[in-house]
């Protein structure tokens, strides 16, 4: 999974366990729906595991992506990768944040 993110982002992800983790996804996003100004939520394939992502903007405009999924037994792995349309070279960014829940079951790779 790729992701172009701007050079100061939050990337949440939540390894939900319980079958019904859509429904507690849910409840969360309509939770935060005043904080999270949502642009984009899509239902998507990550290797065969259904997940859903939502991308927003904090009331200070910083970008933010969530990304809640039932994987129960499985890795995620996310890349950084250049994106050719941006100016900013990836070695420049220092203020993404990765946020893990469940921590021994992803891991990060630049």
């Amino acid at each position: 999974m790729s992701l172009y993110v701007g050079s100061s982002a939050a990337i949440y992800i939540w390894k939900l366990q319980d079958p019904t983790w859509q429904d507690y996804a849910c409840r969360l996003l309509m939770i935060n729906q005043d904080v999270w100004n949502y642009e984009t939520l899509d239902d998507v394939q990550l290797d065969g595991v259904e997940a859903l992502v939502a991308k927003y903007h904090d009331e200070q405009g910083n970008p933010g992506i969530t990304i809640f999924s039932g994987l129960d037994q499985y890795t995620l792995t996310i890349s950084l990768v250049n994106n050719p349309s941006c100016t900013e070279a990836l070695d420049e960014i220092d203020e993404l944040t990765i946020f893990y829940h469940v921590v021994d079951s992803f891991r990060f790779s630049k």
